[in-house]
C-alpha cells in the first residue's frame, strides 16, 4: 500500500485498543481531500459474533464482555462514513463464530452491517464459520493472498487491481488452498458501490485509456 502512494497507520499487539483504533482512522481521515480519497480498514486477528452482531477482538477483549471491550463491525462502518472518503473499503481477517454458543442455530443471517453507497467489505470467512491460519505461509490463508493479490496477482491485463479483481483473486485462490487440505474457506461480500473500486496500478504495465490514477 505504501508503494501505491497510501498513507499508513498500523497498529499491533498492545497498540491496538479499541480506542485507539477509533483515533487512528479519525486522523487518517484529516489527510483525505473531502470526496475524493480512497480509505483502506484492514483487521487481521480474533473475531467474535454475539447474536446478529459481529465484533472485532481488540487487544484487552475478552468473549466475556465483547459489548464494552470489542469493537463493532457496525461501529466501523460508522467511522469510515464519518472519514469523507468517495470510496471506503474494509478487509477482515477474523472468525465470525458465536464464542458463547451453547447448541445454537448457526443459521442466522448477517443483518447487522447495512452497507451504505460507497463502501466495499470483504470479510475473510461467511457467518459462523472460522477463519484459518497457516503457519507455513506466516499468515491467516485470507490475508496471505490479499497481499499476493495487491502486490500484482490479481491485477487485470490493464495492470489495474480493482476491489472485484482483488475479490475474484482471494476467492479462487482460496479455493485452490482450502480444497486438498479440506480446510474450506468462502470470502464474504458484502456492500454496494456506484462502480469497482480502484486499489491499485502495476508498475511496467499501460493504462487503459481515460483511466485515472487512484486517489488515496
Amino acid at each position: 500500500l505504501k508503494q501505491q502512494g497510501y498513507a499508513i497507520a498500523i497498529l499491533t499487539d498492545r497498540s491496538a485498543t479499541a480506542a485507539a483504533i477509533r483515533d487512528a482512522i479519525k486522523e487518517l481521515a484529516q489527510a483525505l481531500d473531502p470526496d475524493r480519497g480512497t480509505f483502506l480498514f484492514y483487521f487481521s486477528g480474533h473475531g467474535y459474533r454475539a447474536g446478529e452482531a459481529n465484533y472485532l477482538a481488540t487487544y484487552g477483549t475478552t468473549s466475556a464482555d465483547l459489548a464494552n471491550q470489542g469493537l463493532s463491525v457496525s461501529e466501523v462502518q460508522r467511522l469510515l462514513q464519518t472519514t469523507g472518503a468517495r470510496q471506503r473499503l474494509a478487509f477482515i481477517d477474523a472468525c465470525r463464530n458465536d464464542p458463547n454458543a451453547r447448541g445454537a442455530s448457526p443459521q442466522r443471517t448477517f443483518t447487522d452491517f447495512q452497507a451504505s453507497e460507497g463502501l466495499r467489505v470483504l470479510y475473510s470467512t461467511a457467518p459462523g464459520k472460522v477463519s484459518y491460519e497457516d503457519d507455513e505461509l506466516q499468515h491467516g490463508v485470507f490475508s496471505y493472498y490479499i497481499i499476493r493479490g495487491l502486490r500484482g496477482e490479481a491485477a487485470g491485463s490493464d495492470g489495474m487491481i480493482t476491489f472485484d479483481d482483488l475479490q475474484q483473486f482471494v476467492t479462487r485462490e482460496m479455493k485452490n488452498y482450502g480444497v486438498p487440505r479440506r480446510r474450506i474457506q468462502v470470502p464474504y461480500q458484502l456492500g454496494e458501490s456506484t462502480g469497482d473500486f480502484l486499489l491499485a496500478r502495476i508498475a511496467n504495465r499501460p493504462a487503459t485509456p481515460g483511466t485515472n490514477e487512484p486517489t488515496q
